[in-house]
């Protein structure tokens, strides 16, 4: 099926508002240059157009000896964008896959020599989503065990009626190494998905539940950047996708980074609470007076978010403005009557004010809370 390397990214449909995707595309259009001819012994093996700069830009076609096509790619200013199609030697399709930017993108389709489909497979920016089908020969759903070939293993999978069940593993159609591992639960993706680099080693890790997206691996970090950067690439209005990539950047310790992307998704998504309370956490110690906006406005977003009342009031408790400290905290005992931090900081506020009788009171209420 061809040599061209498809980038991994990842799957974000869940986090899209609504069922349309817009891409915007930042790159100039530029004339391309004469097609490209390339001949083995006085027989053309490819037609290639490219760009001013070099870059494959527009068709792609290789061809048998016979001087059938076997492949067609188009692309983008050197990134695969549009249909890219693998024929059999006798001329019929083999498989049809769609690309935007660089990424697997949409249904992918491939088919047995007799025209009847082998499989089919959705993609969105590069990561496998639930919609697919494995079927034999004669276009029947499969049940029980289900393998592809290419110029080697290419598919492997448990099927019940059609749907993956277990683990579905796909190989490299030309090096037919293992470079992912898809999990499957009665029907939908469940679990740890897994893709490898070809020397064997985990490339990027993502958990799924009951079919839906929850997040990157967290031990793979700087894989989590690099992924959620590439799907930006295809789609840069996704507040979600800022907020993860800026969440991956501080557990990295890049917080200037994990600022820019949170300032991102507070003017993409102005009701993303979760943003405005981590930025509120970020700058708690060095911008303390910014910090206490950010935290406002979460608590407007989400009233009840009780750690953003308890952090505002720790905020005011460094600044020595007690009288705000002790409403913020109390605002957080109100969404969460026994939160420990809330009162016993409000303990040591009153001890500092000499407030006794109020001190004593959060004091046994600490102590009798953590008795219980």
């Amino acid at each position: 099926m061809g040599d061209i390397k498809v980038r991994s990214a990842l799957l974000v449909g869940l986090i899209l508002i609504g069922n349309s995707f817009v891409f915007s595309q930042s790159k100039n259009i530029v004339e391309p240059k004469k097609d490209t001819i390339r001949y083995c012994s006085g027989t053309i093996v490819s037609i290639i157009e490219s760009d001013v700069n070099g870059q494959y830009h527009g068709k792609l076609t290789r061809y048998y000896r016979s001087g059938k096509p076997s492949e067609i790619f188009n692309f983008n200013h050197g990134e695969l964008d549009g249909k890219a199609i693998y024929f059999y030697e006798s001329g019929d399709t083999n498989l049809v896959e769609n690309y935007k930017n660089g990424f697997l993108h949409g249904q992918s389709k491939a088919y047995y020599q007799n025209k009847k489909v082998m499989y089919f497979e959705t993609y969105y920016g590069g990561t496998f989503q639930n919609e697919c089908g494995y079927f034999d020969l004669e276009a029947n759903a499969v049940n029980g065990f289900f393998k592809a070939y290419c110029q080697g293993l290419v598919r492997k999978v448990t099927c019940v009626n059609g749907k993956p069940e277990g683990d579905l593993l796909i190989f490299g159609e030309v090096d037919c190494k293992l470079y992912q591992q898809i999990p499957f639960k009665n029907k939908v993706l469940e679990g740890r998905m897994i893709s490898y680099k070809s020397n064997g080693e985990k490339e990027r890790a993502c958990l799924f539940e009951n079919g839906k997206y929850i997040k990157e691996d967290d031990s793979l970090y700087a894989e989590n950047i690099k992924n959620y950067s590439n799907l930006l690439q295809i789609d840069s209005s996704v507040s979600t996708l800022f907020y993860l990539r800026g969440l991956a950047n501080l557990r990295m310790g890049k917080k200037d980074n994990c600022l820019k992307d949170l300032e991102k998704v507070t003017k993409l998504d102005p009701k993303n609470y979760k943003a405005f309370y981590n930025r509120g956490v970020i700058l708690a110690d060095t911008m303390p007076l910014k910090a206490i906006i950010d935290f406002k406005k979460c608590n407007v977003v989400k009233p009840d978010f009780h750690i953003a009342h308890h952090n505002l009031g720790l905020v005011y408790f460094k600044l020595k403005d007690y009288k705000k400290a002790i409403e913020a905290l109390n605002k957080a005992l109100l969404y969460k009557p026994q939160y420990l931090p809330s009162i016993n900081n409000l303990g040591l506020i009153y001890d500092i004010t000499k407030d006794r009788k109020k001190a004593d009171h959060y004091w046994k209420l600490a102590e009798s809370i953590e008795m219980n």
